[in-house]
C-alpha cells in the first residue's frame, strides 16, 4: 500500500469549523494531493 505525505492548509482546517462546505474543500485538497503524488509516480516509470 502507497503511502503519502499529505499537507493541508491552515484556512482549510479553520473552515471546517467555521462554514458549510469546509469538509468538502478539505477533501478536495486531500484527493488532489493524491492524484498529483499518482501522477508523478506514472511519469516518472514511463520509458
Amino acid at each position: 500500500m502507497a503511502q503519502y505525505q499529505i499537507t493541508v492548509d491552515d484556512a482549510i482546517l479553520e473552515g471546517l469549523f467555521q462554514r458549510d462546505g469546509g469538509v468538502a474543500k478539505l477533501v478536495e485538497s486531500v484527493v488532489n494531493q493524491i492524484l498529483q503524488a499518482q501522477v508523478q509516480e506514472q511519469l516518472k516509470a514511463a520509458p
